[in-house]
This record gives structure tokens, sequence and C-alpha cells, in this order.
């Protein structure tokens, strides 16, 4: 017959039969004393002062201090500042590598303008001249002086304002590459702790000897320059 620990709080069956009648034995999971009877499983006599209070209810864990709690995040944020400073620099880097190609096209993009209007000029001319009318080629010709007079002067200086322009952008340009340049070496070399991954010390070291080997070539290049 199954039989269950009379001690509150324990729960402990037992499957019992007729053969263990008037045996003793303590309970496995709170060890009070228990006798069987004919009647089932029973607390031994003078076992009934030491029956053990019932387990309390598991309680949450404390939640940790504000302290713990924001040392915690702080040491977490410190393990990836520098990936986001890799990040940063090497946005710079490509965003200003980008803003002298920018004004490049602009050029080109003004200059084939010219060259277009200048082709539709002289496609103009010579249709006049074949037809050989006389009333169109003096048109032909007033259009052709305000071509040279007005409209390509205009373009000219709007080209040649396009290329003050990106001269004064190389300033810009040249230190949003050097700020660049320097968060990705201040990062890079954060990289190179025993502490960060393999694959960033692998970056980081590869990041440090190109800009090492750029600094090399742009400085033994002006010198050849100076020397020539």
């Amino acid at each position: 017959m199954q039989n269950i620990c009379p001690n509150p709080g324990c729960g402990a069956q037992y499957n019992l039969s007729p053969q263990h009648v008037g045996r003793q034995f303590a309970c496995r999971k709170c060890g009070i004393l228990l006798s069987v009877d004919a009647e089932g499983l029973k607390l031994a006599e003078g076992a009934a002062s030491s029956v053990a209070p019932a387990p309390l209810p598991p309680q949450p864990a404390p939640a940790p201090l504000r302290s713990e709690l924001g040392a915690h995040m702080l040491g977490a944020m410190n393990l990836d500042v520098f990936t986001w400073v890799f990040g940063a620099g090497a946005m710079l880097v490509i965003v200003f590598a980008f803003f002298p190609l920018l004004d490049q096209f602009h050029a080109d993009r003004l200059d084939a303008k010219i060259k277009i209007e200048q082709n539709k000029q002289n496609q103009a001319d010579n249709a006049a001249i074949r037809k050989n009318n006389p009333s169109e080629i003096d048109a032909r010709a007033k259009e052709r002086k305000r071509w040279i007079e007005e409209t390509k002067p205009k373009m000219e200086e709007d080209r040649a304002a396009q290329q003050n322009e990106a001269q004064l952008n190389r300033w810009r340009d040249g230190w949003g590459m050097l700020i660049g340049f320097l968060l990705l070496g201040v990062a890079s070399i954060a990289w190179l702790n025993p502490r960060q991954p393999p694959i960033k010390r692998v970056v980081g070291a590869i990041v440090i000897c190109a800009e090492i080997l750029l600094l090399f070539i742009r400085y033994t290049g002006v010198r050849f320059a100076i020397n020539a």
C-alpha cells in the first residue's frame, strides 16, 4: 500500500506491505523516525518533538544593488567601446575618401555640358551652311555670337567656381581623413590586447601595419619630389 510520511511538509511516499508492520526506519527525506503498524505509517514514539518544520517556499534572489548593476553595464560597454571607435574611424575614412571623387564627378559633369553644347553649336552651323539659306546663316551667326559671348563664358565661370570649391574642400577632406585614421589607430592598438578575441587582434595588427605603410609612402614620396 502507498503511504505518505506523516511529518507535515515532507511528502515522502513509501510502498509498504503487511510484512513491514512493526518496523521502524528514518524518513529518507526529512530524517524523522517512522513506524509501520496495521493502519499504516506513523511517527514513532518520541519522534513528535523532533518534527521538522515545513520547508519554506523558494524565495527569489535579491535584486543586485544599483552600484553593482551600473558596474556590470559599464564593464560591458568598455568591452565594445573600441569597436564603436573603430567603426566611427572607418566611416570617416570612407566618407571623406569619397568626397574628392564627388567633386571630380561634378567637374566632369560641367565639362561634359560645355562639350555637348559646343557640339550642338557646330552641328547647327553645319546644317545652316548645307542649306545655304542667307537668313538661316545670319540667324545662326547671331546664335553663335550669343553662345561665344554669353552662354559659354557663364558655363566656364561655373566650372572655375567648382574648381575653387573643390580646392577649399581638400582642407575639410584632409582633416576628416586624419581624424578617421587616428580613431582607427586607437581602436587597433586597443585590439592588440591579449584579452581580445583573435580576430580583433589580427584586424588591429593589419590596420596598424597599413597605416604605417601609408605614412611611409606618403612622406617618402614628398621627399623624393623635393629632391627631384
